[in-house]
């Protein structure tokens, strides 16, 4: 199931939705890339594997049902850690909000979540949200997962 962490969004998309592999095999694909990968790269601040194995399921059973939430139906996707999520930390890469746990959805979530996905991990940015430099950060600064030395650059920074 690992070649399922390399399709395109659309391309999984179809496979979950015809029923070829299973929200929840998507889902564990994506998980064990994150858990061999992630010491190393330090791009992840929360992860919500309880949560999105509970959504795969729904999202399986869905599908059993008959019924297609949207075009991303089943994918699992990453959010960065800038766009609030509701009742999942968000932190913005600041530490002063490292307890903050919001009870709305920003635009960019709610939308994702409209079109079926299913919200996995928190993406640590680079650069806190709010444009301060490293001494406010949570932890450690990210890698790039192909050249470990280097530091990401830019949203699309971190590399599969």
């Amino acid at each position: 199931m690992r070649e399922l962490i390399f399709l395109s969004a659309a391309e999984l998309a179809a496979r979950i939705q015809s029923g070829a592999v299973s929200a929840s095999d998507a889902l564990e694909a994506q998980l064990e890339h994150i858990h061999q990968h992630n010491d190393r790269i330090n791009a992840l601040i929360t992860l919500d594997e309880e949560g999105a194995r509970e959504r795969a399921r729904e999202a399986d059973q869905a599908i059993r049902d008959g019924e297609i939430w949207g075009p991303l139906h089943g994918v699992p996707v990453t959010v960065k850690d800038a766009f609030l999520t509701r009742g999942l930390r968000t932190t913005s890469g600041w530490s002063r909000l490292s307890n903050n746990i919001p009870d709305s959805d920003s635009a960019v979530v709610e939308r994702l979540r409209d079109a079926g996905e299913q919200a996995v991990e928190f993406l640590r940015p680079v650069v806190d949200a709010f444009g301060a430099d490293a001494p406010r950060r949570l932890r450690h600064e990210p890698r790039r997962q192909l050249d470990l030395p280097a530091a990401p650059v830019g949203a699309a920074a971190v590399q599969r």
